[in-house]
């Protein structure tokens, strides 16, 4: 049986079938013969067309009248199989539950008891990357304020790393504080060296006494 009740495919025992679909422009697999296709579950599969490895069949119906190694079936059959498995499918699902709640299936969930995996990026997954307070879900997988390519849910909204006032979400150069505002940059503003300083302070000195001169003569 190639759809077994448990997972509807027998795929981890690695069995291959052939169904009738196998043709001259099926290729082959590893450089040998191809004698057979593993099986897909049948859970879900309903939509997802087209089916076969082919792409052939546009529908259920004719994907189960291309089993052509089988027996065929009356049309009011096939069709009653094809709507069993959209039948079967929506039954199953709700029965398997969503353990964790992160809105997988536990059939389709390689961690049911962690809503945390395979991705944090929902409701019931706490995790905050950046330790900043705000969960990755709330900060979203692709939000990037600053446009430097790091993702909000990996930059803080409360650290300033280069102390630039601009909290890192916001910082488009985390390690640089002339970015994004240069007058918060230390290097931007002129020093003046002492012999600059002492030539400009007699030059005010000079200018200085020179209108006290004027003042006085006249």
């Amino acid at each position: 049986n190639c759809h077994t009740p448990d997972s509807t495919t027998d795929s981890s025992s690695h069995a291959r079938h052939d169904v009738g679909t196998i043709d001259s422009d099926s290729g082959q697999r590893r450089w040998s013969a191809l004698t057979g296709f593993d099986t897909p579950a049948v859970l879900g599969a309903w939509s997802k067309p087209p089916f076969l490895h082919d792409g052939a069949a546009q529908s259920l119906q004719a994907a189960i009248n291309a089993h052509t190694s089988l027996p065929a079936l009356p049309a009011p059959e096939v069709d009653a199989l094809a709507a069993f498995i959209q039948q079967a499918e929506a039954q199953d699902t709700a029965d398997m539950g969503d353990l964790d709640a992160d809105g997988i299936p536990d059939f389709q969930d390689p961690a049911p008891g962690n809503a945390c995996a395979p991705s944090t990026f929902n409701a019931n997954c706490a995790q905050d990357s950046d330790s900043d307070g705000t969960s990755d879900f709330e900060e979203t997988e692709s939000a990037d304020s600053d446009g430097d390519g790091t993702p909000d849910y990996l930059e803080s909204s409360v650290e300033d790393s280069d102390g630039d006032t601009f909290p890192d979400q916001q910082d488009p150069g985390n390690d640089n504080p002339c970015e994004p505002e240069v007058h918060f940059c230390s290097q931007n503003i002129p020093v003046m060296r002492w012999p600059h300083a002492l030539l400009l302070g007699l030059a005010l000195f000079a200018v200085t006494f020179a209108n006290k001169r004027r003042l006085q003569v006249r």
